[in-house]
């Protein structure tokens, strides 16, 4: 339940509004009557004394944080085992609200300005000893002041804890890593790197990104990753700033780029490779005339202009003859159907997280009459030659890849 206007807490603060809440926590505005300032509360409601100790190791470290893109933490306290973070009240409106009021995603030279600027937080929250690892960036936690000045708020405080035998972490879905939802424990910079790449796109599309669990799923039964390029949602978007969007979203946190840094240095990069090449009025010699606007990248050169003559008629092309038959060794068949048996999902893992988890049977199962027909496939297309001849080892391969195949559906089944 929030806090009512006019509330006193602790002795000392005047509740003036409500700002937002979430699951574990809401914030408030208040007006310090000790030093007669405004201030924000963080009123975490949870009473596990995990979290209690987690907020105060915390506390301790961002208190000694000091850059002018975050909001100075003053303050921990405790009333009726509850906790008040009091910290710096920053006034204006998230980039999650200015979105929504455009309704459509920002330019890109906007969008990577704003990149550089928040760069420069989240690198120093990553260069702290222990790194301080955001872990829920997004648009609605970029606050954009009245004079224009990006501030980063809700970062690094409380979002993992324990209740009981189970750890929980806090997140917004369509931002969080795939590592940050299966709760490794391993997360880093990379982690938001993933977050940060995430805003960055949603800014530019005005679409929240598929979240990484929903692409890991389609990556498992070997669909297409339906993340859509940004370029598909925003026409101003080039393919270079695609590129490093979608890196920066990569499902594995060794394909991302290291640091915030160096995506912000591939933002800049893409975005100072955009050269401008109108057409001008042709040319005495009726031919068109091409203009340059804007210096090219060093390494990157024009073609030699050429003058364009008309083309001759194409001259009868004779059919194509028939290509030979596809002549398969051994060893590639054999070849084939080793990555047929490397290639199969995982079904255990597949199947140990579904919320109503039934019996497996490799008789009414879809996705188990998927892989045997995947698998059959590749079998066939290694061996499509009506002459080719099979060799004893090629036999046991494949008895040996169905006796797997059998293990696989009895283990299933059994356990």
């Amino acid at each position: 339940m929030l806090l009512q206007a006019g509330t006193e807490l602790l002795g000392r603060y005047h509740i003036v509004r409500a700002i937002g809440q979430g699951g574990m926590s809401a914030v408030y505005a208040a007006f310090d009557r000790q030093l007669n300032t405004p201030v924000a509360i963080k009123h975490f409601r949870n009473h596990d004394p995990a979290l209690h100790a987690s907020l105060d190791r915390e506390a301790q470290i961002l208190a000694r944080l000091q850059h002018s893109a975050l909001p100075r933490v003053y303050d921990i306290r405790r009333e009726n085992d509850d906790a008040y973070l009091i910290m710096d009240l920053i006034e204006g409106e998230t980039l999650g609200t200015l979105l929504s009021q455009r309704g459509s995603g920002f330019e890109p030279a906007t969008v990577v300005a704003w990149a550089a600027t928040l760069a420069e937080p989240l690198s120093y929250l990553h260069q702290q000893t222990p790194p301080v690892i955001h872990r829920d960036i997004k648009p609605h936690n970029v606050m954009r002041t009245p004079a224009g000045k990006l501030i980063l708020l809700d970062f690094g405080l409380a979002k993992q804890w324990s209740t009981g035998q189970q750890s929980v972490i806090a997140y917004t879905l369509p931002y969080a890593s795939l590592e940050q939802i299966q709760g490794t424990n391993t997360l880093d910079q990379r982690s938001d790197v993933y977050g940060f790449g995430a805003t960055l796109y949603h800014l530019l599309t005005n679409r929240e990104p598929v979240d990484a669990l929903t692409r890991a799923s389609a990556q498992i039964y070997a669909n297409p990753d339906p993340l859509p390029l940004p370029s598909s949602l925003n026409n101003t978007v080039t393919p270079a700033l695609d590129r490093v969007l979608m890196d920066s979203l990569a499902l594995r946190a060794d394909a991302r780029p290291a640091s915030i840094s160096a995506v912000v240095s591939l933002l800049q990069a893409a975005q100072s490779a955009t050269v401008s090449v109108p057409l001008i009025a042709a040319n005495s010699a009726g031919q068109p005339t091409i203009r340059v606007d804007s210096q090219l990248p060093d390494g990157v050169s024009y073609a030699t202009p050429r003058r364009f003559e008309p083309r001759p008629a194409p001259a009868s092309t004779p059919a194509a003859p028939p290509r030979p038959r596809r002549s398969i060794s051994r060893w590639s068949a054999a070849e084939q159907m080793s990555r047929a048996q490397w290639s199969m999902p995982n079904y255990q893992q597949l199947y140990q997280d579904r919320e109503d988890p039934k019996p497996f049977s490799p008789l009414n199962n879809p996705q188990w009459m998927i892989a045997q027909d995947a698998t059959k496939s590749r079998i066939n297309a290694a061996l499509d030659d009506d002459d080719d001849v099979i060799s004893p080892s090629q036999v046991m391969n494949v008895l040996f890849f169905l006796l797997i195949i059998i293990f696989i559906g009895a283990c299933q089944y059994l356990g």
